[in-house]
This record gives structure tokens, C-alpha cells and sequence, in this order.
């Protein structure tokens, strides 16, 4: 994956979590600000401990990112998943195109699938109990490869294997030169 799809990626799962978190009322509306990304006000985590916690799961994302083939965000009440948001993303090497994806055409599509997952969030009407996120991180199979990246997941992470997929509506796909995303929510 080139510089320029990973930052497509990484921004629609770092955008997407926010809203998440504010849409459910994970944490309080005092945490969050309103700002401008991609054209649109999104709700954005205001500089604290939690948007450090953020940044270390968005750069373990980004280093690992070559042996995913997606992530999951779950919305948790106690044990039970009140909202599962799954971005999918597959490389295809296979496909000869010199066609680079310029940062213009990326900043449309994510804000095209932002878009519609604000216009699905905006349905959410969330209890005032307590509540809870998890990240999962899905794999590609890449780590069996590797001894050490197989013992950072096992310490860190929850690892979904690619078979393990779960039926989600999709919201919205991006479909580029040598990269199909698709994003789910259930």
C-alpha cells in the first residue's frame, strides 16, 4: 500500500472513530470540539490523555497495516455490542496502472463515505449508561508469517481472522486505482 492510500485509510478509521465515540456518548460532549476535515464539521477529540491513547492505536494501525485486510470499532454496553463499524481494505497488486491517486481525489472520497456514515450515525439514539469501545484489528493471514509481529498482536490486540467475517450493512465503498475499501455498519 502506497503512502497516500495508508493515509486514506488510517484517516477514514481515525474520522470515523470520533464520530463513533461522540454519536454514542462514549465519552463526554466536553471532550470534543467541532472541526473542519474534508470539507465537513466533524466531531474531533479535544487535545487530552484519550486523544494520546488515540494516536498510539492510529500509529500501531499504520505500522501494521500490510498484514490487515480491515479493522473493527465496537460500541460496547457491558458485554453487549450496541454498534460495529468494519472498514475492509484490499490491495490489488494484481492490477497494472501507473494511475496514482492525488490527494484531491482522496479528500473526496473520504468525504463521500464520511458523509453517509454521519447520515447513518445521525439515526443512533444513545442511552445515557456507560459504555465502551474495543478496536479490532482484522488479519490478512501476513502474521503467521512473522514470529515478532505475531507476538506484538497476541499482546496488544484482539485479532479477528478473515473467515471470522460478520454480516454488516455496507455504508459506503471506495473503489481506487489498486485499492477497494469498503465500510460496514451494523
Amino acid at each position: 500500500m502506497n503512502q497516500i492510500q495508508t493515509e486514506l485509510v488510517i484517516n477514514l478509521f481515525t474520522l470515523s472513530l470520533q464520530q463513533l465515540l461522540y454519536r454514542w456518548k462514549v465519552y463526554p460532549e466536553q471532550c470534543f470540539e467541532i472541526r473542519t476535515a474534508v470539507g465537513i464539521q466533524l466531531h474531533s477529540l479535544k487535545e487530552s490523555i484519550l486523544t494520546d491513547y488515540i494516536t498510539q492505536i492510529k500509529n500501531q494501525f499504520k505500522a501494521m497495516i500490510d498484514i490487515l485486510s480491515g479493522i473493527e470499532i465496537l460500541i460496547l454496553q457491558e458485554d453487549e455490542i450496541l454498534q460495529r463499524l468494519v472498514i475492509r481494505f484490499e490491495v490489488n497488486k494484481k492490477q497494472n496502472t501507473d494511475q496514482e491517486l492525488s490527494v484531491f481525489d482522496k479528500d473526496i472520497q473520504l468525504k463521500t463515505v464520511m458523509h453517509q456514515l454521519l447520515t447513518r450515525l445521525c439515526k443512533v439514539k444513545p442511552k445515557e449508561n456507560d459504555k465502551t469501545f474495543k478496536i479490532r484489528f482484522i488479519s490478512n493471514g501476513a502474521e503467521n508469517q512473522q514470529q515478532e509481529i505475531q507476538e506484538q498482536l497476541l499482546t496488544n490486540w484482539v485479532i479477528v481472522k478473515s473467515e471470522d467475517k460478520v454480516q454488516n450493512e455496507l455504508v459506503s465503498s471506495i473503489n481506487l486505482p489498486n485499492l477497494d475499501i469498503l465500510v460496514g455498519l451494523e
